[in-house]
């Protein structure tokens, strides 16, 4: 073999070898990357030890999550019954939505608050002329039954409040402590006018499970 071709075959083991080396070379570069990444994601604490946790059934910007084993609750469906003695309702559906079609069946829950036992505020609302007819004579001290499909919940009249109908800062404030809040047309007796303001009953929970803590 010539020196001319020696040389070339040299110069092609070369070649060789030096792409062989870089594509190694990359290899490593890649492998330490993702190693560095690991490392830095296992040094995030929520990110280290992960909880299995879904999000919670309404959408709202408190951040908070529930339990997996917390039911999942169609809009629409109805969930629980309430029963408040001293207005005469008894076991009165509770459906998850306040839009028309929910209020002409029963009860709806504001999709926008917390179900019973997620340690938040709790708003349902219903017709002054059907179920809440009685609300605007309730007393403080008033005992309000929830009956769910994932537990029982009992909650007692704090006190009253009277709001425009515009007004949404009534419903919405929610500092994590569990409240319930129904609210519904008022007076009852209007004399035919249009109601514009909306009474409100502000109830502190008794007993049921807290599925934030799993506390009874």
């Amino acid at each position: 073999m010539s020196s001319t071709a020696l040389f070339k075959n040299k110069i092609k083991r070369k070649g060789l070898l030096t792409g062989a080396s870089l594509l190694l070379f990359l290899v490593l570069l890649i492998m330490g990357s993702v190693l560095s990444v690991n490392q830095t994601l296992a040094s995030v604490p929520f990110l280290a030890s992960p909880t299995k946790v879904k999000a919670p059934d309404i959408l709202d910007n408190t951040g908070m999550y529930v339990p997996e084993e917390f039911p999942l609750i169609a809009y629409g469906e109805q969930y629980a019954t309430l029963t408040v003695k001293d207005a005469d309702v008894d076991n009165a559906p509770v459906y998850f939505g306040d839009g028309d079609e929910m209020l002409e069946l029963g009860i709806g829950h504001f999709a926008g608050s917390r179900f019973p036992g997620q340690n938040g505020k709790i708003v349902y609302s219903a017709h002054v002329t059907t179920l809440f007819e009685q609300l605007e004579n309730l007393k403080p001290g008033a005992i309000f039954e929830i009956k769910t499909k994932y537990g029982d919940y009992v909650y007692e009249m704090e006190k009253s409040v009277i709001f425009d109908y515009q007004d949404y800062t009534v419903l919405l404030p929610d500092d994590g402590t569990e409240t319930f809040f129904c609210y519904t047309c008022y007076p009852y007796d209007n004399d035919g006018r249009l109601r514009t303001d909306r009474l409100g009953i502000i109830c502190k929970k008794i007993s049921g499970k807290n599925w934030i803590t799993g506390e009874e």
